[in-house]
């Protein structure tokens, strides 16, 4: 192996580059599949761009301020991703870079070649590598898809957001306007209420007192007029007659006892 990478050090690199992007390429789509879940659940998400995304979402909401463009907004958003400090856009260019420098190496191998006086053989063995090289790369850009995972991402943010977040936020205002207007009429009620009832409510007991007072002082003024009433029937039963007078008498009793009673009462 040594002799071969040391005879063959064009070859060696070119293979050890591939190697090495594919890799990478690798990585980064096992990290960029975590924003991908987390797209797809933002109710549990943990992310914190995209809990960044919801609340702000919420808070222009919130302030009466709608999104007129969401493919915009969340765009802006999924360039915040990254992958060891660098945006997920700047890995997609990692395999083009890759392919880049494996041209290069095979012009400069077939370079070296030319004035070494290499062997047919050796040029070669040189654009098979680099052959293979590109087109391992190009089949696991489409296999990793990095670009892919990203529209991904976008589609399920836009969704979630213009068509369930939205909804929501639209319900939650509208009850809570409900709730303002039933608090509103309901306030004018007391309002109302309190305007025309005469009662103080800093003095309730007063307030009842004096309607008490008022109460047995009528009470008494009747019943000093029934006693007046009584008095006079009394004298005009003693010029007619016993028997009548006795009638009376009773009705009267009857009538005072009635009304002792419910004054009691």
């Amino acid at each position: 192996m040594v002799k071969f990478i040391t005879d063959n050090i064009f070859m060696s690199v070119i293979a050890a580059l591939g190697l090495l992007s594919i890799f990478i390429q690798w990585i980064i789509m096992l990290s960029i599949k975590g924003y991908v879940k987390a797209s797809a659940n933002m109710k549990t998400t943990r992310k914190k761009v995209m809990i960044n995304l919801k609340n702000q979402f919420e808070a222009m909401y919130g302030m009466n301020v709608k999104v007129r463009n969401m493919d915009a907004y969340v765009d802006k958003y999924i360039y915040k991703l990254r992958f060891a400090g660098v945006t997920y856009s700047s890995w997609e260019k990692l395999p083009y870079i890759t392919a880049g420098l494996n041209v290069f190496l095979v012009v400069a191998g077939c370079y070296y070649g030319f004035r070494t006086n290499a062997v047919k053989a050796y040029y070669a063995n040189i654009l098979t590598a680099g052959g293979i090289n590109l087109a391992c790369l190009y089949l696991f850009f489409h296999i990793f898809g990095i670009k892919t995972r990203k529209q991904q991402i976008h589609v399920q943010l836009v969704d979630y957001l213009e068509n369930y977040l939205t909804n929501h936020l639209i319900k939650t205002v509208d009850n809570r306007d409900d709730w303002e207007d039933v608090d509103k009429i309901v306030e004018t009620a007391y309002q109302s209420a309190d305007a025309n009832t005469p009662v103080d409510k800093t003095e309730p007991e007063v307030s009842e007192h004096d309607d008490r007072k008022n109460c047995m002082e009528e009470d008494m003024d009747m019943l000093k007029r029934l006693i007046r009433e009584m008095d006079a029937k009394r004298e005009v039963e003693n010029a007619s007659g016993e028997v009548a007078a006795a009638v009376d008498k009773q009705s009267d009793m009857d009538l005072l006892e009635e009304f002792v009673q419910s004054f009691l009462s």
